[in-house]
C-alpha cells in the first residue's frame, strides 16, 4: 500500500512538472506576475480512441510532401542554383540597343552656311565584353557549382534520414499494438488468477497475503494495459510529427 501511495505521489509530481514546462513553452506561465499557475487538463479519453493504421507507404509519402526539413533543403538547392546562374551570366557579353534622333539647322559647317534643317536618326546595337570578367567569373562559377552540389547532397542525406526515421517510427507504432495485445492477455490471466484466489480465500483455503498478491498482480496488469494504450497514442503522434503533419 505504501508503494502505491509513493507511486501516486510521484505521478502527481511528474504531472506538475510537465504542466509547468508546457505553460512555459506556450508562454502562458503567469507565476512571475503573482498569479496562480494554470492547470492544463489532459484529455482522459485519448487512450480510448481509435487511431489510423495506414501503411508505411502513406507515411513515407506524407513525410516527403510535408517535412519542413526537406522543404528547407529544397529551398537551399534553388538558392544555390540561382547563384550559379548569376555567376555564369557574368561571362555573357552585355548587349544594348541604341536609338537616337537629332534635328539641327541651319547647316553651319558649309561655306557659305546653308539655311536648311537637317534631321538625323539612327539605330544601333552595342556589344560590350570584359576580358577581366573571364578570369574573375570562373572562380565564382566554380564556387557556386560546389555550393549547388553540396546543397543537393545535403538534401539527399536529409531525405535518407527522414526515410529511416519514418520507417523506424512506423515499426514502433505497429509494435505498440502487439504490446497492447500482450498486456490484454496478461490482464485476462491476472483476472482468472484473482478469481481463483478469491474463491479459495472465501473457502478459507488461501491466506490473506496470497489474496493481496493476486490483487496486486491484477492491478499491475491493468496499469500495464493502460500504459500500452498510452504508448499507442504517443507512437502515433510521434509518427505524425516526424512526417511533418503536426
Amino acid at each position: 500500500m505504501e508503494s502505491l501511495k509513493l507511486g501516486l505521489t510521484s505521478l502527481h509530481n511528474n504531472r506538475s512538472i510537465l504542466n509547468h514546462q508546457l505553460l512555459n513553452t506556450l508562454g502562458m506561465n503567469q507565476e512571475d506576475k503573482g498569479e496562480q499557475e494554470m492547470l492544463i487538463i489532459p484529455d482522459a479519453t485519448i487512450a480510448d480512441k481509435a487511431y489510423a493504421k495506414d501503411g508505411e507507404a502513406y507515411w513515407q509519402t506524407a513525410s516527403t510532401m510535408n517535412s519542413p526539413l526537406l522543404e528547407q533543403s529544397s529551398n537551399a538547392i534553388r538558392i544555390a542554383e540561382q547563384k550559379e546562374k548569376i555567376a555564369k551570366s557574368d561571362l555573357l557579353p552585355k548587349v544594348a540597343l541604341v536609338a537616337a534622333e537629332n534635328f539641327d539647322g541651319p547647316i553651319l559647317f558649309e561655306l557659305p552656311p546653308i539655311d536648311k534643317n537637317l534631321n538625323v536618326w539612327y539605330v544601333g546595337v552595342g556589344v560590350k565584353y570584359s576580358l577581366s570578367s573571364l578570369f574573375k567569373s570562373n572562380k565564382r562559377i566554380r564556387q557556386a557549382a560546389v555550393e549547388t552540389r553540396q546543397a543537393k547532397e545535403s538534401h539527399a542525406l536529409q531525405a535518407e534520414q527522414l526515410n529511416n526515421s519514418v520507417q523506424a517510427a512506423y515499426v514502433q507504432y505497429q509494435q505498440t499494438y502487439v504490446e497492447l495485445e500482450t498486456q490484454r492477455k496478461s490482464v485476462e490471466l491476472a483476472q482468472q488468477n484473482y478469481e481463483v484466489m478469491n474463491a479459495r480465500y472465501l473457502s478459507q483455503l488461501a491466506l490473506v497475503t496470497e489474496m493481496v498478491d493476486a490483487s496486486n498482480l491484477k492491478l499491475n496488469a491493468e496499469l500495464n494495459e493502460v500504459d500500452a494504450r498510452i504508448n499507442i497514442v504517443y507512437a502515433y503522434y510521434r509518427m505524425k510529427y516526424i512526417a511533418g503533419e503536426i
